[in-house]
Formats: C-alpha cells, sequence, structure tokens
C-alpha cells in the first residue's frame, strides 16, 4: 500500500478554504485506491510572519523538503503590506530550496 506525505501550507486569505477542498478531494482518492496520505499542516506566508516573523520557519521547510508533495494555498494580503519581511518571501524559499515552481 503506497504512503505519501503531503506538506500542507494553507497560508493566508482564501488559502486555507482552498487546500481544504483539496484535501478532501484527496481523501476520496484515498477512500477508493490504495493510496494512503499523511497531510502536515504547516506555516507559510503571513500567518508564518504573525506567528514566528518569519515566512518561511525552519520546521516548514523542513517538512516541505520530507514531503513527497506539497499543497500551497495562498500567501499575503494587504494586513502585511510591503514591509522588509514580506508573505511571498517563503515561496521564494521554497523554489531555492525544494524547486517549487508556479504553473
Amino acid at each position: 500500500m503506497p504512503h505519501k506525505k503531503v506538506c500542507v501550507f494553507a497560508g493566508d486569505g482564501v488559502g486555507p478554504e482552498v487546500t481544504a477542498e483539496a484535501i478532501k478531494i484527496l481523501s476520496v482518492v484515498e477512500k477508493h485506491t490504495d493510496l494512503t496520505i499523511d497531510f502536515q499542516q504547516k506555516l507559510m506566508g503571513g500567518c508564518a510572519i504573525d506567528a514566528t516573523g518569519n515566512p518561511l520557519p525552519d520546521d516548514s521547510l523542513a517538512c516541505a523538503k520530507a514531503a513527497d508533495a506539497v499543497l500551497l494555498g495562498a500567501v499575503g494580503g494587504p494586513k502585511w503590506g510591503t514591509g522588509k519581511v514580506r508573505p511571498e518571501q517563503g515561496t521564494n524559499f521554497s523554489e531555492k530550496w525544494i524547486n517549487v515552481k508556479d504553473y
């Protein structure tokens, strides 16, 4: 039985709603196949800045590196403006370290 780890970055704004729906769909896939998925929720973006001061905390990056896949919601919003530390900087780190690209 295949087992996969998915690191989930729900992020900000509509991100948590979108990723919740994606997880529901993937859970249906689990029910109808022999696949099992371990969803690991981590912080990235504005919510990470609020909680830790860092748009991509070390434990979040470690989770993404160890995962078979990364599910990314939305990051950013007017709350974080254009300061020195911005939510989208979390995605910049992900492109460098785990080769995540927008398609």
